[in-house]
């Protein structure tokens, strides 16, 4: 009886997500939260700014086409190119990440 019970709590295994299909896209002009986006390639772009850690967010699916990991170095960004690679640095401490563009975002 008691292997019963325990064969009754067992969770079921998600279905797999289909293969990712990445690719390099700079996309169509967008609008988000009322403010339109223009994406251009820029390979001399700098920015000063805010990165902030979204871990639970849906859908998972980034825009680039590649199935979203909480724990992988990807980023968003409004208008970059996509994928693009960035290095984001910490201004009160000097540490540097480079991290990749997969996904649009604020």
């Amino acid at each position: 009886m008691l292997v019963l019970g325990l064969a009754g709590c067992h969770r079921r295994a998600e279905p797999p997500l289909p293969p990712a299909a990445p690719h390099y896209v700079v996309g169509a002009p967008y609008k988000m939260g009322g403010v339109w986006r223009y994406p251009q390639e820029d390979f001399a772009y700098q920015a000063t700014g805010l990165a902030v850690a979204d871990a639970d967010r849906t859908p998972f699916v980034t825009t680039d086409g590649e199935h979203y990991d909480a724990g992988a170095m990807t980023a968003s960004h409004a208008t970059l190119q996509l994928p693009a690679i960035v290095t984001v640095r910490n201004l009160e401490n000097g540490r540097e990440i480079t991290v990749r563009v997969n996904d649009r975002g604020p």
